[in-house]
C-alpha cells in the first residue's frame, strides 16, 4: 500500500506543477498577465477552489483548465472518503454473512502464512486479522484469502466487531510476549460476560520461549481462565522439531545403520537445539539395552550447559549428554578438528541462527563424513556417513539451494540435496501441509482430537484400575473433562498423541489418512506387551521433562510422583492404565479420522543395466506394474510399501512400476547419494530419470559405508570395486532381512560374482542374512522367509 500511495502522490505534484506551468505560460502568450509571476499564479491555484471565472475571457486553454481543475478536486474528494466508506461496507457486509470464523492477532509473514493454510482445509472457517495496517502485499494476500482485516487491537469494541465470543478459534502471532500477554489479560475480561453454558475459546499463542510458554500454562494465576479460554502456548521451534522427528525417525535412521544405541549430535546451540533434542527423546522409540545419547557440539562449552541446564533440567535423567567444544568457521568444519566430531552419530543436526553458518557446516560435515581428511592419523576412527539435517526457516536463498525439490514431473530435474535434508521451513509448518493430518503444524487438529481421546482411555484406565483395589483412588486428572484439565496435562495428551506413530513403526505398521477405514489392531501378546513397556517409558521421560521427580507419595504441587520408576516395578493397577491406552490406539486415532495399517514390505532385486544378460524393459516394467496391483488385492488390509536400492534396471523400473501402481517406495541407497547419480549419467536422460525417481520416494535411506569411503566404492579403470560390491551386497540384505515379499527380476542363472541376484534370493527365502550384511539392531524386525515372485527378464 505504501508504495501505491506514494505514486499517487508523485502523480499528483507532477499534475499540479504541470497544471501550473501550462497556465503561467497561457496567461503570457494571451497577455492576460500581471506581470507578477507570483499573483499569476495564486489565480491559477484558485481554480482548483471552484474560483476560475475570469479564465473564461482568456482564450481556450485557460477555459479549460477551468473546468479541469474543480473536477480534479471533487475527483480528489471522492478518492479520499469513497474508498474509505466502500471498505469499510465490504467489510461489515463479509461480518454479516460470516457463520463461523477464527480471529487472528497479528498481521505478519508468518500469520498470513498460517492464513494461507487454513483457507485451504476442508470447511475452512471465514478469517479476521486484527493488526495494524496492512502494507501493499499484505493486501493483496489477504483479498487472496477473503480475509478481513481489523487495524489495532485491545478494545472492547474491537472485540465485539470480531464477534471474538463466537470464534471458532483465536490465535495470537504477536511477537512481543508483553502485549501478547495483555491480549490474553483483555480478552479474559471481555468474555467474562459470556454465558457459563458456553464450551471454553481456544486460544493459541506464539511463545518462542518454551520454558517461559511451560511457566505460563502451569502459573496459578491463569486457573481462573479454564471457564473462558483455553491458552496454548506453541513455538514455531517445537513444530519444527516435531515435523523432524515425524518424517526422519531417529530409530528408523539407527536401524538402517545397525545402532545399538541412538546417537544425535547437534551443531550449535540455541532454543531450536534444545527442542530438537527434547523431541527426539519424545517421539523415538529407545533401545531396550542402552538410554539415547546426545552430543551437543558448540564453541561456547560452558554457556551451552548453563542454558541447557535451565532451559530443560530434566533432559539428563533421559538421556547421556555430552557437551564437547567445536570451533565453527565461515568456511564450515576444518579438517583439522575431524577428531572433535562423534563417533556412532545416528543422524546429524546444525541449529546455527544464521543460514550462512549453517550451510557451511552441514556441506563441510557431509565432506568429512564421506571422506577423512589427509592428513588425519591412521588409528582415528572413521566416522560414517549418518543423515544431516539443516533448518532454514526460509525457502529462499541458500535454503532453496540445499532443499530437495519433490515435484515428479518427467520433464524437471530435482533439485534433490546431496546427503543434506532442509526442515523447519516456516511455509510448511504454517501453511504447506495444513490439509495433511499427518504432518504437525502450528494449529494441529487432528492432533487435539487425538489428545482428546487419550485423556477418555485415560479416565477409562484409572477406573479399571481402581476396580483392581478395593477403595482405589481416582487421580485428580482422571475426574476432569477435557475443558478443565490442568494445561500441563492436557500437554501430555498432546505428547501421548505424537508417540502414536512411535507405536505403529514398533508394530510394523504405519498411519494412514483414511477416515472411513476401521483400524482393529488385533494386538498379540507380545506386541501389547512391547508397546505398554514403551508407553511407560515414554511417561516417565514427558513427566522428567516436565521437571518431575520420583517420590514415594505423590504431590502435584511438588512435580513428585512414585510412579516415575522401571515398569517392572509398577503395581498392577499402574500397568492396567498402559494397556487401556494401548489397546485404545486404534480408537483415538480414528477421532482424528485417521487409521493404521499393517505394512506389507516388497523388496526388489535384478539385473542391472549395462551387462550381457538380456534385459527387455518393457517387459519388466509391465509385469512389475502387474505385480503390485496383485499384491494389493491379495493385502487389501495391509498399507503395500516397496524397498528398492534405485539402481539401473531391475530397481528403477520397480520404482517406476510402483508409482505407476499407487504405491509408495523408499529409496534405500548401497552408495551416497554423489556416487548413486554417477552410474544414470551415463546413459542419455539417465540423470533426469534417478533425480525424478529421488524426488517421488516417499523416504531416502543411505546406508551407511561400511567398506571404504568415497573414493573406496568408485570403480577403478576396469570397472571393478570390490567395496561397492560389498555395499550393494548390504543394501541387498536389508531390503531381504525386512521385506515380506521379494520380487525377483531374475533369469535363474547362477551369481556372477558376490552379491549378486541369486545370492540375494536365496537370503530371502531361507530369511536369514549374514551377520556381515543384515544391519542388525535392536529396531529390526524378526528375521522371517519372505514370499519370492520370480519375473524373467525377457518375454
Amino acid at each position: 500500500m505504501e508504495s501505491r500511495v506514494v505514486r499517487r502522490f508523485l502523480g499528483f505534484v507532477l499534475f499540479f506543477v504541470a497544471f501550473l506551468l501550462t497556465g503561467l505560460i497561457a496567461l503570457e502568450s494571451s497577455g492576460g498577465g500581471t506581470g507578477n509571476t507570483l499573483h499569476d499564479a495564486y489565480r491559477i491555484v484558485a481554480m482548483f477552489a471552484l474560483n476560475g471565472d475570469w479564465a473564461f475571457e482568456e482564450g481556450p486553454v485557460l477555459r479549460g483548465m477551468s473546468f479541469i481543475a474543480p473536477l480534479a478536486t471533487v475527483i480528489g474528494i471522492v478518492e479520499l472518503l469513497g474508498r474509505s466508506v466502500v471498505a469499510k461496507l465490504n467489510r461489515d457486509w463479509k461480518l454479516l454473512r460470516m457463520r463461523r470464523h477464527a480471529v487472528v492477532f497479528g498481521l505478519n509473514k508468518e500469520s498470513l502464512l498460517l492464513m494461507e493454510g487454513i483457507s485451504k482445509g476442508r470447511r475452512a472457517p471465514r478469517l479476521i486479522v486484527v493488526g495494524e495496517a496492512a502494507g501493499e502485499d499484505e493486501q493483496l494476500a489477504l483479498s487472496r484469502i477473503g480475509a478481513v482485516l481489523l487495524e489495532d487491537f485491545g478494545t472492547d469494541e474491537l472485540f465485539q466487531q470480531a464477534m471474538v465470543d463466537r470464534a471458532d478459534v483465536l490465535i495470537s502471532f504477536i511477537p512481543d510476549t508483553d502485549e501478547a500477554i495483555t491480549l490474553l489479560t483483555r480478552l479474559d475480561g471481555y468474555l467474562s460476560g459470556r454465558p457459563k453454558k458456553r464450551p471454553p475459546l481456544d486460544l493459541w499463542m506464539r511463545i518462542d520461549n518454551p520454558k517461559l510458554g511451560d511457566q505460563l500454562a502451569e502459573y496459578f494465576g491463569y486457573g481462573h481462565l479454564q471457564e473462558r479460554l483455553h491458552p496454548r502456548f506453541f513455538s514455531l521451534e517445537e513444530t519444527s522439531a516435531r515435523r523432524l522427528w515425524r518424517s526422519w525417525p531417529l530409530d528408523s535412521a539407527a536401524e538402517a545403520q545397525g545402532q545399538d544405541q541412538l546417537h544425535l549430535a547437534v551443531y550449535g546451540f540455541n532454543r531450536l537445539a534444545s527442542q530438537i533434542m527434547v523431541e527426539a527423546v519424545r517421539q523415538s522409540r529407545p533401545s531396550p539395552d542402552a538410554p539415547m545419547k546426545i552430543t551437543l557440539l558448540t564453541d561456547d562449552v560452558e554457556e551451552a550447559r548453563e542454558k541447557l541446564s535451565a532451559w530443560r533440567p530434566g533432559l539428563k535423567n533421559c538421556a547421556e549428554i555430552d557437551v564437547r567444544k567445536l570451533p565453527f568457521h565461515r568456511t564450515g568444519i576444518a579438517n583439522d578438528d575431524y577428531h572433535c566430531l562423534p563417533e556412532g552419530a545416528t543422524a546429524h543436526v546444525v541449529c546455527h541462527e544464521d543460514a550462512t553458518a549453517s550451510a557451511a557446516t552441514a556441506l563441510s560435515l557431509r565432506r568429512l563424513l564421506l571422506m577423512k581428511p589427509n592428513g588425519t592419523p591412521a588409528e582415528e576412527p572413521r566416522r560414517l556417513n549418518a543423515p544431516i539435517f539443516v533448518r532454514f526457516e526460509r525457502p529462499t536463498g541458500i535454503g532453496q539451494l540445499l532443499s530437495g525439490d519433490q515435484g515428479t514431473d518427467d520433464d524437471h530435474i530435482s533439485s534433490w540435496p546431496d546427503g543434506v535434508e532442509t526442515f523447519g521451513g516456516y511455509d510448511a509448518m504454517l501453511s504447506g501441509d495444513m490439509r495433511d493430518p499427518l504432518e504437525p503444524t502450528v494449529i494441529d487438529t487432528a492432533r487435539e482430537a487425538i489428545a482428546r481421546h487419550i485423556h477418555l482411555s485415560y479416565q477409562l484406565g484409572v477406573n479399571e484400575a481402581a476396580k483392581l483395589h478395593e477403595g482405589g483412588q481416582v487421580t485428580p486428572a482422571a475426574e476432569r473433562s477435557w475443558q478443565t484439565l490442568a494445561p500441563e496435562f492436557r500437554d501430555s495428551c498432546r505428547h501421548a498423541a505424537d508417540h502414536l506413530w512411535t507405536k505403529a513403526r514398533t508394530i510394523g505398521s504405519r498411519i494412514i489418512a483414511e477416515p472411513g477405514w476401521r483400524s482393529d489392531l488385533n494386538l498379540g501378546a507380545d506386541a501389547t506387551g512391547r508397546l505398554t513397556r514403551m508407553e511407560h517409558q515414554r511417561w516417565t521421560h514427558e513427566r522428567f521433562l516436565s521437571g518431575w521427580s520420583y517420590a514415594e507419595k505423590r504431590v502435584d504441587a511438588a512435580k513428585q510422583h512414585p510412579l516415575l520408576r522401571p515398569y517392572e516395578e509398577l503395581p498392577e493397577d499402574a500397568r492396567k492404565i498402559d494397556e487401556t491406552l494401548v489397546a485404545r490406539m486404534g480408537g483415538a486415532l480414528r477421532a482424528a479420522k485417521l487409521s493404521v495399517r499393517k505394512e506389507h514390505v516388497v523388496g526388489i532385486t535384478g539385473h542391472r543395466l549395462g551387462t550381457d544378460r538380456p534385459f527387455d524393459k518393457a517387459h519388466v516394467r509391465a509385469l512389475l506394474i502387474e505385480a503390485f496391483c496383485r499384491l494389493k488385492a491379495e493385502h487389501p488390509e495391509d498399507a503395500v510399501t516397496l524397498l528398492t536400492p534405485l539402481a539401473t534396471g531391475a530397481d528403477s523400473l520397480a520404482a517406476e512400476a510402483a508409482r505407476a501402481a499407487g504405491v509408495p517406495y523408499t529409496a534405500v541407497f548401497p552408495l551416497p547419494f554423489e556416487a548413486s547419480r554417477r552410474d544414470y549419467e551415463e546413459e542419455e536422460g539417465g540423470l533426469n530419470t534417478f533425480l525424478n525417481l529421488v524426488a517421488g520416494a516417499e523416504r531416502v535411506i543411505e546406508l551407511p559405508l561400511l567398506y571404504g569411503d568415497l573414493a573406496d566404492v568408485a570403480p577403478d579403470a576396469t570397472g571393478v570395486s570390490e567395496a561397492r560390491d560389498h555395499q550393494y551386497a548390504l543394501a541387498g540384505g536389508y531390503i531381504a532381512r525386512r521385506c515380506h515379499t521379494l520380487l525377483a527380476v531374475w533369469d535363474e542363472e547362477p551369481a556372477r560374482g558376490f552379491g549378486g541376484t541369486a545370492t540375494i534370493v536365496g537370503w530371502a527365502k531361507e530369511g536369514t542374512v549374514p551377520a556381515d550384511y543384515a544391519l542388525e539392531s535392536p529396531f529390526t524386525p524378526p528375521e522371517k522367509p519372505a514370499e519370492i515372485v520370480l519375473i524373467s527378464p525377457t518375454a
